[in-house]
């Protein structure tokens, strides 16, 4: 073997290093977009999850209160019970539903904001290392 075809068997190997060293960057870089995207899917459903219970807590009580209305002409005491009875209750369920709904809310805020800061590391890290 000569001298001309070792150092293009060298440069061969180097550009392959080269090549495949850009690929896992590449790949590195996916990923990471990957699962910032993913955080921020999760985030949106868990919260449109949350705003459909805090939907529902509060209009089954009020429903109760809307029949109680009805029965006011034959049963009026049972009546301004439901009415009554359904008001406070659906206030209470909408305040627990919305704490809870403010807790999924920062919850799921927190972990897109570290899946953020975890991208942008991983960006800032492949981009100081542009050679091998």
């Amino acid at each position: 073997m000569t001298e001309q075809e070792i150092k293009q068997k060298i440069n061969d190997c180097d550009r392959q290093i080269v090549s495949t060293y850009n690929n896992l960057r590449s790949a590195a870089r996916e990923v990471g977009s990957k699962g910032y995207q993913a955080a921020q899917s999760a985030r949106g459903s868990a919260v449109s999850e949350a705003d459909g219970r805090v939907t529902k807590n509060t209009l089954l009580p009020l429903i109760i209160s809307v029949v109680g209305f009805f029965l006011f002409g034959a049963a009026w005491f049972l009546a301004l019970l439901m009415v009554i009875g359904g008001i406070v209750l659906a206030y209470n369920l909408h305040q627990r539903a919305a704490g809870e709904r403010r807790s999924v809310q920062s919850t799921y805020d927190q972990m897109v904001n570290a899946a953020e800061n975890q991208q942008r590391n991983l960006n800032s890290t492949l981009d100081n290392n542009m050679k091998i």
